[in-house]
């Protein structure tokens, strides 16, 4: 075991028991790389700092993999210390960074990024009990993906107005008081799509945009918290296409302080105030659609059209259905063997822009209407990490589900509905079918997918 602390002159590579910064911040001087061997669990001292050096070609790459993630952690200098004190994992003013499979729990800032040169490569990070997921600031033109947190205060990005593209996509944060923050980015074209916000705490933005920024928003959803998107101050433009924004406890797309929303396709339900509302801003919908409220259960709708609308600039094409509804469609079953079938469907019909992503599932049974057996289908705990594939067994999808029921009892006939979840949690499920195993086979009791 080894600590590093200081200016660190030389090629290193962290092992398991390793720890930086006992005495001091740790610096990785020109020319030189800080990387690890996969599955590396690797100790950053209270109130250090973890950075490459100014000088642009100092690097840092940790890169683990699905069975061996690497793993940095928060630990005080002083056993008796609340070990959540806070630490960095930091990229300062150049640098280049790679992390791919990489766990960081109680930090201050799980990655906190302030770039203006150097390159930054990252994808697929756990960020757990931090007091931001990210701080991310520079006029580096990231591309972020495939980022879960979870139990933080969440992720801000500023662009610092810089003629920057930004790109941030299949990233998953949950259980926050402010999930996504969006400064500055003003200067480039900027998108964020295929991202979740769920279960924000009360107060909670799920997805903030303020100081002059510019973006197109799609395919993306928020649940619980105050607001799906909170759009303020003068310069900030949001694009929101075909998103889902469900029981949050006030807004669904909300606009002020001369913040300007373009919503069309976008589905507000559940808000307990309104789904659309401007408050000094501008907010134009198109094709929205604006039902329900948290009192329902989750599959029903209230038909009655912009019953939840609130002030808006503009509202045409108003939807009375969902955009994205919650249906199962093109079931196909295979060809029953004695012990097996494989079933295949998609999240709904129609175009892609018409359908969800769902976690595929089949329950099933032997009496018609009862369905004790069910296929695998991960803890709600972990959906957030099949999202951002840290884990593959299973994958997100809106079409091409497959379904393999294996071990079943030759001769019998079973009774089944397809199911999916959203990312949400809310349920669909088809109409029940049926299917007969050949006759001839040995009947076992185990239950397998593979989806």
């Amino acid at each position: 075991m080894a600590d590093y602390t200081g200016t660190i002159s030389a090629d290193v590579t962290l092992e398991t028991g390793d720890t930086i910064g006992i005495s001091g911040n740790t610096v990785i001087a020109s020319g030189y790389t800080m990387d690890a061997t996969a599955g590396a669990i690797v100790s950053v001292y209270a109130t250090r700092a973890f950075y490459p050096a100014v000088a642009a070609d100092a690097s840092i790459e940790l890169i683990g993999t699905e069975s061996a993630p690497i793993t940095l952690q928060c630990q005080s200098a002083d056993p008796d210390e609340d070990a959540s004190a806070w630490s960095d994992v930091r990229n300062s003013t150049a640098g280049n960074l790679t992390l791919r499979y990489v766990k960081i729990t109680n930090c201050e800032y799980g990655l906190n990024l302030l770039v203006t040169t150097g390159t930054l490569d990252v994808t697929k990070i756990w960020a757990e009990k931090c007091l931001q997921v990210m701080r991310t600031a520079g006029n580096v033109a990231p591309v972020y993906t495939k980022i879960f947190g979870r139990d933080s205060y969440g992720w801000s990005l500023d662009g610092n107005n810089a003629a920057i593209d930004v790109a941030v996509s299949q990233c998953w944060m949950e259980r926050m008081v402010g999930h996504l923050s969006f400064d500055e980015l003003g200067g480039g074209t900027n998108t964020l799509s295929d991202c979740v916000a769920k279960n924000g705490l009360s107060g909670s933005r799920n997805f903030l945009f303020q100081d002059e920024t510019e973006i197109t928003m799609s395919d993306c959803w928020a649940s619980l918290g105050s607001y799906g998107t909170y759009c303020q101050e003068a310069n900030t433009n949001v694009t929101t296409i075909g998103n889902v924004f469900y029981k949050n406890a006030s807004y669904g797309n909300y606009s002020t302080s001369s913040a300007v929303i373009t919503s069309s396709y976008n589905d507000c339900i559940g808000a307990i105030v309104s789904g659309l509302y401007t408050n000094g801003g501008t907010l134009n919908s198109d094709y929205d659609s604006v039902a329900g409220n948290n009192y329902r259960p989750d599959t029903l709708y209230d038909v009655s059209a912009d019953t939840q609308v609130g002030t808006v600039t503009s509202r045409t094409n108003a939807q009375s259905s969902p955009i994205k509804p919650l249906e199962v469609d093109n079931i196909a079953e295979g060809t029953p063997t004695t012990s097996a079938i494989t079933i295949t469907f998609d999240c709904a019909a129609g175009t892609t822009s018409k359908r969800s992503t769902g976690l595929p599932f089949i329950k099933y049974g032997t009496v018609s209407g009862v369905y004790d057996m069910q296929s695998f289908l991960p803890d709600e705990s972990l959906w957030g990490l099949y999202w951002i594939e840290w884990y593959t067994d299973m994958a997100w999808a809106s079409t091409g589900h497959s379904v393999t029921l294996s071990n079943l009892k030759d001769g019998t006939t079973y009774y089944y509905k397809c199911c999916w979840v959203d990312p949400l949690g809310r349920l669909a499920e088809s109409t029940e079918g049926d299917f007969t195993t050949a006759s001839g086979g040995t009947a076992s009791t185990a239950i397998g997918l593979v989806g």
